[in-house]
């Protein structure tokens, strides 16, 4: 009885816990949002306007942390490019507090935003690229490596049987009447052999 008072206690707790943190207002997650309303406009007017321009390489959003910096560019990009776009990220979480004298150059950073690039890309897609990609490794590509490597080791395993009856049957510790008459059935382990390599 002791024990169920207190499972039914800790289960008041939570849930005194779970409402007092549920009344708590005037906190806000400073992660990236979507928005859709009014809000945003001026932002997407401007936006639209530098993407308009051909002369326009480069365009630069800043304000401080929490701004809503990315929320104005996920919003942009939700609503006008759809999916067609790949986010790259330059952040430097260095915490020494010193002035960086190793600062990237421009090689590392262009290798930095390539290598962003092709990892979110289908491999596929860019063949031709030297940097290698995080393969997932899903149940059909188990299946077939494993049907692979199973094509080529029976077949050796068949041929080596062949060529070395005594010794490789000699393993399976079989009787020596069934290890004679195998070993004399040469012309059917070679058609075995045959077949299974082609």
């Amino acid at each position: 009885m002791a024990l169920l008072e207190k499972i039914k206690r800790h289960c008041l707790s939570k849930k005194v816990i779970d409402a007092h943190t549920d009344q708590q207002v005037g906190y806000d997650t400073l992660t990236p949002k979507i928005i859709t309303d009014d809000s945003v406009k001026p932002y997407f007017d401007a936006l639209d306007f530098a993407f308009t321009k051909q002369d326009v390489k480069n365009i630069a959003i800043t304000g401080p942390y929490g701004a809503g910096k990315s929320t104005v560019i996920l919003s942009y990009l939700q609503s006008r490019l759809k999916k067609d776009f790949i986010t790259v990220s330059l952040a430097d979480f260095s915490l020494s507090g010193k002035s960086d004298k190793n600062l990237l150059d421009n090689s590392e950073i262009e290798m930095s935003i390539l290598q962003q690039i092709l990892y979110k890309e289908n491999k596929d897609k860019l063949p031709d690229s030297r940097i290698d990609r995080i393969q997932n490794r899903n149940k059909k590509h188990v299946t077939s490596l494993f049907f692979t490597v199973l094509s080529v080791v029976a077949p050796l395993i068949l041929l080596t049987t062949v060529v070395f009856p005594r010794k490789i049957l000699s393993l399976f510790s079989l009787e020596n009447g069934v290890l004679n008459t195998i070993i004399n059935a040469y012309p059917e382990r070679l058609i075995i052999s045959i077949i299974s390599l082609s």
